[in-house]
């Protein structure tokens, strides 16, 4: 008895290491402007004013990840620095659960980027990006 037990138990314990996603981080998928308001209204404004300004289209979805750690982050994003959030395989990963000065800018910056990606304008992404944050005056 207590032999299926033990294996009942290291069974279930398995199957829920195997369902675990990457560390502890949370993932968000983001399909409208509307969630990226809930994520943070600043954000939200200020990605919607950059969207009518160069008229372009919101990407259809967004994957963003919240570390739970510096550690994580750095483990995720493969890089030894807080630069807030990067974009890695398609995903924005975000260097914490709440957003702070730091990486609320740099979570703007990676959504105006991926969304000049996919409206054909990436060459251009670092240009833009810039001209738009300096006219608006962001940091």
């Amino acid at each position: 008895m207590r032999k299926a037990l033990t294996v009942v138990v290291l069974s279930i314990l398995f199957i829920n290491l195997l369902q675990v996603e990457a560390f502890g981080a949370k993932k968000k998928q983001v399909t409208s402007i509307s969630a990226i308001y809930e994520i943070d209204s600043w954000v939200g404004t200020t990605f919607e004013l950059f969207l009518k300004e160069y008229k372009l289209k919101a990407p259809k979805k967004v994957n963003l990840t919240f570390a739970n750690t510096l550690s994580e982050f750095y483990a995720l994003a493969k890089v030894e620095a807080d630069i807030g959030a990067i974009t890695v395989e398609g995903t924005i990963i975000v260097s914490s659960e709440r957003l702070n000065e730091k990486n609320r800018v740099a979570l703007l910056k990676e959504l105006m980027r991926i969304t000049l990606i996919e409206n054909k304008k990436g060459k251009d992404a670092d240009k833009i990006i810039n001209e738009f944050f300096k006219k608006h005056k962001i940091k």
